[in-house]
């Protein structure tokens, strides 16, 4: 009996040492601002994406598109991006169906990071919007035909209604 309980006692306490264990896994603490070096949001997933850099400046890109465009520095304020999408990120992914995007805030450290679930779409879609309105023209023609057609599914993708 006592063989029985002292088991059941050691049951309880790997049970709980197994919880606390993955709930640290899945609580990694989010990079600070200082830390952060490239936020890279997208909405939805797997569609338009920025990333966004320290000096508010970046790129804009869709899907596995290969070309990328480049929106200007001080587009963006990137504390205040960070902040509001600090705010909004989520480790799991609801089982709604909602619409989502993800959010990634990478380091020096890091190449890869935690990636995080969006379901803000008026935030991300304001983010997306300034930066596309805020692109710089590339200098080359070769360059300027080779984003032609981001820009096209860009656009395109923007006006479809949610």
């Amino acid at each position: 009996m006592e063989l029985k309980r002292a088991l059941n006692g050691g049951s309880i306490r790997a049970v709980f040492v197994s919880a606390l264990l993955a709930m640290t896994v899945s609580c990694v603490a989010r990079p600070s601002i200082e830390q952060s070096r490239l936020i890279v949001v997208d909405m939805p997933h797997g569609g338009r994406r920025i990333a966004v850099e320290p000096d508010g400046s970046g790129t804009y890109a869709y899907g596995a598109l290969p070309a990328q465009g480049r929106f200007g520095v001080a587009t963006f304020d990137f504390r205040d991006v960070f902040e509001k999408l600090q705010s909004v990120a989520q480790s799991n992914r609801k089982e709604s169906g909602e619409e989502y995007g993800t959010v990634q805030f990478l380091t020096e450290q890091q190449s890869e990071s935690v990636l995080y679930f969006v379901y803000d779409r008026e935030l991300v879609t304001h983010l997306l919007a300034t930066a596309f309105d805020n692109r710089v023209e590339p200098e080359s023609a070769e360059a300027t035909e080779n984003l032609r057609t981001l820009n096209e599914i860009w656009l395109a993708e923007e006006f479809v209604a949610p």
